[in-house]
């Protein structure tokens, strides 16, 4: 890589149109369907080299070509049809969703300092998290930036710095306590002295918080390349942040819990004094009645903000004995100008749900706010750009199988790479013989 990667966007993304041929990136990932259009665009042009001139080689080449074509369309059919039918023979495991869009304006630097939009912007996050219906979901999911500039673990640096906020601590507790669900949201802390942008996930279970922090930061955005060396470029990157990269990837544990509780009236004067709800987290008879009262536990596959366009990102979870069974990705596309941007961005997203054959939970803060099954085709009708909404769901955990990508990568990519080369080579070296 020459220069710092900003979106990663590749040749594949544009066969997005259809769903069929998409599915082949469950054998070679994105980089697969890269190779698959430009072998469909050739095929093209050969056809039209022999209607042109005749050429009776190049009408056999073209013949095989098609028939490969017609194998990998064939093959996204059954693939399609396959999994909806193994679904339907596996007794369900579902789990119930509450995702969020509450299309806040974007969180600049010149807002850290306002308490009205802060209080706002809670109170908006807050009023569409609390649950309309009558089953409470076992999941909320908030996305990123929904609450700008802070955190919710009460340290003395995050204290110092203004991050902490028992406020949004307050929300989190008060939405896991009365609904029974666990809490995905997006948090900054300070961990001896680096700030790190978090996906967090509140478990209603024990009254933990489990995070990761962010391995794939945005260049120019949330850290400055080459700041050490060039400490000048902060002045004219001002609303660049410094935030530290994760090490390595972590799995999110949520939970289902069975007879969740029904809705309570909000105690709103208490939403700034978390250790009120926090208390009660702590019960030792109500801990041993969720225990009793478990389901069963899942795997969160974390993806901040544009880590979902990083396929090799999303491989990286499958080397470790314990998979994933869901992947969510939470993402602010609000600095976005039009609809157009927010749309690719989600396109190239869906993508990671053919690879891995696993749903897919995407909410922006500004949207496009969409979920995917293991097949790329949506659950739900999406929350659209710039507005504000929700969406209850549910989606099922039982993935039928590893997918080839998943088990190998892009091995086979590179071993057809290889053969394309030494028969190139072994051809141009017959020419020479000839010649």
């Amino acid at each position: 890589m020459i220069t710092f990667q900003i979106f990663p966007w590749y040749w594949g993304n544009l066969i997005s149109g259809s769903i069929v041929f998409e599915q082949f990136a469950s054998i070679c990932g994105v980089y697969g369907l890269s190779f698959l259009l430009l072998f469909i665009s050739s095929t093209f042009l050969i056809l039209v080299n022999y209607y042109k001139y005749k050429n009776s080689k190049e009408f056999k080449t073209s013949i095989a070509s098609l028939i490969c074509i017609t194998f990998i369309y064939g093959f996204g059919l059954y693939r399609i049809g396959y999994i909806n039918q193994s679904q339907n023979e596996l007794k369900p495991k579902n789990l119930s969703v509450l995702m969020i869009q509450p299309d806040t304006s974007p969180g600049t630097k010149d807002l850290k300092a306002d308490a009205s939009y802060l209080s706002a912007t809670m109170s908006k996050v807050f009023s569409l998290a609390i649950p309309t219906f009558e089953n409470s979901p076992s999941l909320i999911v908030i996305p990123e930036s929904a609450i700008p500039f802070h955190g919710t673990i009460d340290s003395e640096e995050n204290r110092k710095e203004k991050i902490y906020s028992s406020t949004m601590e307050g929300i989190i507790l008060y939405l896991s306590k009365h609904t029974g669900a666990d809490v995905l949201f997006n948090e900054l802390n300070l961990d001896e002295n680096k700030l790190r942008n978090q996906v967090s996930l509140f478990k209603n279970l024990d009254g933990k918080t489990e995070r990761y922090n962010k391995r794939r930061l945005l260049p120019f955005g949330e850290y400055l390349p080459m700041e050490k060396n060039f400490p000048f470029l902060r002045s004219i990157f001002q609303e660049t942040s410094r935030y530290v990269p994760g090490e390595f990837p972590k799995l999110l544990i949520g939970n289902k819990i069975q007879n969740q509780r029904s809705f309570l009236p909000p105690e709103i004067s208490k939403l700034n004094e978390p250790k009120t709800y926090r208390y009660e987290f702590s019960s030792i008879v109500e801990h041993t009645n969720k225990i009793r009262n478990l389901e069963y536990s899942y795997s969160i596959l974390p993806l901040l903000c544009y880590e979902a366009m990083f396929t090799e990102l999303v491989l990286d979870y499958f080397q470790n004995e314990q998979k994933p069974e869901v992947l969510i990705n939470i993402t602010n596309d609000s600095w976005f100008d039009s609809e157009l941007e927010a749309y690719q961005h989600s396109g190239a997203v869906r993508l990671r749900a053919i690879e891995t054959g696993l749903p897919l939970i995407r909410s922006a803060v500004s949207g496009i706010s969409e979920v995917w099954d293991a097949r790329g085709i949506p659950m739900i009708v999406p929350i659209g750009f710039h507005e504000t909404g929700t969406r209850a769901f549910s989606i099922r955990l039982d993935a039928i199988e590893s997918t080839i990508y998943t088990r190998f990568g892009n091995s086979f990519l590179w071993i057809f790479c290889i053969l394309i080369l030494i028969s190139r080579l072994i051809f141009v070296s017959r020419i020479e013989r000839k010649s």
